[in-house]
């Protein structure tokens, strides 16, 4: 098009209402996993006390932009972009940068997979809900 806008979606990259129903309560399972409270396999130091768990909270939008963006950008089944995973866990955790850099490699990945799901529940059921809203700009798509 010559105006710059995307073509609506097929109705066949649209979700089902099943699909949709499904991301639902998935999200509804994730959602009760917070906050996530982390029994550290090895004690971390914050705000001068030795720590031997944290409590990650649910994330919000503005925590995610403060870390820069989502930590989960390639795809399903990748590691995290550290540089945006560790000021999210310390925003979420309540605690300094440096003592998220002082975790032991399992207790991040333990948080990072608890984080996960709430950026891709279902990659392959929401890449066209997402195509769809994107196209829409959260409208009907008409003007």
């Amino acid at each position: 098009m010559t105006n710059g806008t995307t073509p609506p979606p097929a109705a066949s990259d649209l979700p089902t209402e099943q699909e949709l129903a499904d991301v639902q309560h998935a999200m509804e399972d994730v959602r009760a996993l917070f906050p996530y409270d982390l029994q550290l396999s090895q004690p971390v130091q914050a705000h001068g006390e030795q720590l031997d768990r944290l409590t990650i909270a649910l994330p919000r939008a503005g925590d995610v932009l403060h870390a820069g963006g989502d930590p989960f950008v390639d795809g399903a089944g990748r590691p995290a972009d550290l540089r945006r995973l560790v000021p999210l866990v310390s925003r979420l955790a309540g605690v300094p940068e440096s003592t998220v850099k002082q975790l032991a490699m399992p207790d991040l990945k333990a948080i990072e997979m608890v984080l996960t799901p709430l950026f891709a529940p279902s990659v392959g059921s929401l890449k066209p809900m997402f195509s769809t809203l994107r196209t829409s700009g959260g409208t009907s798509g008409r003007s």
